[in-house]
């Protein structure tokens, strides 16, 4: 979300900041009740996603907006006109219009009140403005108070889905509100910001955080002295992955920058046991350079290592290949490099996360390079993703500015 995602979003983001009013009492009702909420499902308990479980369902305890009255998918001239045509905008809301328009636009209404809001998405980020306005039918639509600043620093009041940040207009257990949620595998953190439609403006946000448990599994292995099945030849990351990142059907075939080899030591079995154990650790660590795994690598051994560590690259990508496959439109990022002894042999381990520019892949690589290896060769990978598993805890408080 700190990330540059265009003019326009950034437009957009100014927009809806200039009218917002200062922040009021805080107040941490709704968040205490949606931590209730979140503690007492037992969907949410054992993992499940929050805003999708809270949101299902004849009476569900979050509704969210529905489609406005604007069908999607128009184009720019299009949508103005229908716009205009429909929702006859005040002189306020009309001049601001034309800096909004830009992107991807979509209209959301809140069933059974006036408020209505106008999402701007652009950039690859998938980067979104919000206006709001209030309409009810036959009547002229006019602009309602910006959110609040959620932060010091324009760039981090940005919601941009592609940071895992989505922004919805929602009733949450019967009141109207502002949800800014961020969700990853390990915690879902919630800015709840209230319509007050006694003044016609934002109350003071809450928080809602939800922290849970992560499982590491190994989802492919590749290379090394294995039976592999086509199920570990899968691809890592499904159809999240680029053409460029699958693997090939020879897991010990030769490419033209570098080979497998078919000789190999490395069982896949081994290398299944410890590398979830290895990301774990990697993950949780403040620093991944300081961490040590198993045995110690001695001697002529971990002289190898060291200088087998000298030749990696900084990014890990184009010019060397992962066992049966090729990354030319990706780099590693985030490396960090370790001894490893495994089934009696000395390895260089690189641990990192696949990067396309600004985009990183859901899992993390573990990848051994023998000692004796020259030129450098990879032995064997193996791709490790992660799961949320039980909520561990919920907590709600008065929504603090960053």
């Amino acid at each position: 979300m700190r990330l540059y995602a265009g003019v326009g979003a950034l437009l957009a983001a100014a927009l809806s900041l200039a009218a917002a009013p200062r922040w009021a009492a805080p107040d941490v009702a709704m968040c205490s009740a949606l931590a209730a909420q979140v503690r007492s499902n037992p969907v949410i308990a054992g993992g499940g996603d929050a805003l999708a479980t809270l949101s299902k369902g004849s009476q569900p305890y979050i509704q969210l907006a529905g489609p406005g009255e604007i069908p999607a998918g128009l184009g720019s001239d299009a949508f103005t006109a229908s716009f205009g045509k429909l929702y006859r905008p005040s002189e306020r809301l009309a001049a601001v219009l034309p800096r909004q328009l830009m992107g991807r636009r979509d209209v959301y209404a809140l069933p059974a009140t006036p408020l209505h809001m106008l999402e701007t998405t652009e950039g690859t980020a998938n980067c979104a403005g919000f206006l709001f306005f209030a309409w009810t039918r036959g009547g002229r639509a006019d602009l309602l108070p910006g959110l609040p600043a959620k932060a010091v620093h324009d760039g981090d009041n940005l919601i941009c889905d592609g940071f895992h940040d989505d922004g919805w207009l929602a009733r949450v257990g019967g009141r109207a509100a502002f949800l800014d949620v961020t969700s990853m595998t390990g915690f879902e953190d919630w800015q709840v910001t209230p319509w007050r439609a006694d003044s016609h403006s934002w109350g003071a946000a809450c928080e809602m955080e939800a922290r849970f448990a992560i499982t590491y599994a190994v989802e492919a292995t590749y290379g090394g002295s294995s039976q592999m099945s086509s199920a570990q030849r899968a691809s890592p990351a499904g159809n999240r992955s680029p053409a460029s990142e699958r693997p090939t059907e020879a897991t010990q075939a030769t490419s033209g920058r570098a080979t497998v080899p078919a000789g190999s030591a490395v069982a896949a079995a081994s290398l299944r046991r410890v590398a979830p154990e290895v990301v774990s650790r990697y993950e949780a660590a403040k620093d991944p350079s300081t961490l040590t795994f198993g045995k110690p690598v001695q001697g002529a051994d971990l002289a190898a290592i060291r200088a087998l560590r000298e030749r990696l690259p900084d990014n890990i990508g184009a010019g060397i290949e992962f066992p049966g496959f090729a990354l030319e439109a990706t780099n590693l990022a985030d490396i960090a490099s370790y001894p490893l002894l495994l089934d009696g042999h000395a390895y260089l381990m690189v641990v990192g996360h696949p990067h396309w520019g600004w985009r990183s892949a859901p899992g993390t690589y573990v990848i051994l390079y023998a000692a004796n290896a020259a030129p450098l060769q990879a032995a064997a990978a193996a791709y490790v993703t992660s799961a949320r598993g039980p909520l561990r805890l919920v907590n709600a408080r008065p929504w603090e500015v960053r």
